[in-house]
């Protein structure tokens, strides 16, 4: 399970445990959609702070950051094959 946050954060969880397993840091605003990627690999997110951005799920490392958006980004999704996103 990933969540999105208005700390900015985004979080990996753990849903048996109920633990988060990693939290992602780049946003700066408030974090209003995730996405995993259709092989599981990576998460999109979009925030407040105009940006969309691509993270990997192992390392937790941002992979990419579209931030050339003129509003809040409020939806993000990945295509079927993983290969574009829609925000």
């Amino acid at each position: 399970l990933a969540s999105g946050s208005y700390d900015r954060t985004i979080r990996l969880w753990d849903v048996e445990k109920g633990l988060a397993m990693r939290e992602f840091l780049g946003h700066t605003d408030r974090v209003m959609s995730v996405r995993f990627s259709p092989d599981g690999s990576r998460v999109l997110s979009g925030s407040y702070d105009r940006s969309v951005r691509v993270w990997d799920v192992h390392s937790g490392t941002e992979m990419l950051n579209l931030d050339g958006h003129m509003g809040e980004v409020k939806g993000v999704c990945w295509s079927a094959d993983g290969k574009r996103v829609v925000s």
